[in-house]
């Protein structure tokens, strides 16, 4: 088992248009730093521990099959592809930052804990399985997209900000209790529930589509911009202060039921 540690505050590993592949684990202790430019690889059952910034340069790539794991203060930045495999799993407490044309794939959880940020320019693809768990913001730049198939939740205070589409497939389910902000011309579709809690906010100016058995749940105010549509097949119920404001067509297909306090 090949075993990389980094252990000093002062200690930098660098890799200037390297490759560099491991199928163990490679630890970095408090103030260490990792910056390359090449790809990295991990293959099955590599472990990457991390307390210190990670920093890819253009052209990076980071491919992975084990978990990735960043303790407080951790920051990951990168500018290429960061693909994680089946099983793949990143979990983080510090911002999570991707530059243009940057390109994050998982089929695995992405979890960030209290504080954590996710900010990309490029898309976010979670394949079958896949889960998004936040407590901080997820910003996504112009021309970013958003494609998942599992659960994403939001926690307290969770913040999705958005100017491109936010997909998501059959049985996808959306929980957050922070606004949700979507620029012009950014569309979600999506076929499982989006449930808002309280004190949540759905703010929107393009198209809002939904699949069958589609579901809005929401306890904070549900707007639409001029020109905005939302059609659904199925309930949109909202509770006590919940408030739907609309300035394009609202449409509901067969089944449809709009309840609304």
């Amino acid at each position: 088992m090949f075993l990389y540690s980094l252990r000093s505050e002062s200690t930098v590993f660098s890799s200037c248009w390297s490759k560099q592949s491991f199928y163990g684990p490679v630890e970095g202790g408090e103030g260490s730093i990792l910056t390359f430019y090449g790809p990295v690889t991990g293959g099955e059952g590599s472990i990457l521990t991390f307390y210190g910034p990670v920093t890819g340069g253009e052209g990076s790539i980071l491919t992975f099959y084990g978990p990735v794991t960043g303790g407080e203060g951790f920051i990951l930045t990168f500018y290429g592809p960061l693909e994680g495999g089946e099983g793949f799993i990143l979990t983080f407490y510090g911002p999570v930052k991707g530059g243009e044309g940057s390109i994050l794939t998982f089929y695995g959880p992405v979890e960030g804990g209290e504080g954590s940020t996710l900010t990309f320019y490029g898309p976010v693809k979670g394949g079958e399985g896949s889960t998004l768990t936040f407590y901080g913001p997820v910003k996504g730049g112009e021309g970013s997209t958003l494609t998942f198939y599992g659960p994403l939740e939001g926690g307290e205070g969770f913040i999705l900000t958005f100017y491109g589409p936010v997909k998501g497939g059959e049985g996808s389910i959306l929980t957050f209790y922070g606004p949700v902000k979507r620029g012009e011309g950014s569309t979600l579709t999506f076929y499982g529930p989006v449930k808002g809690g309280e004190g949540s906010t759905l703010t929107f100016y393009g198209p809002l589509e939904e699949g069958e058995g589609f579901i809005l749940t929401f306890y904070g105010p549900v707007k639409g911009g001029d020109g905005s549509i939302l059609t659904f097949y199925g309930p949109v119920k909202g509770d006590e202060g919940s408030t739907l404001t609309f300035y394009g067509p609202l449409e509901g297909g067969e089944g449809f039921i709009l309840t609304f306090s």
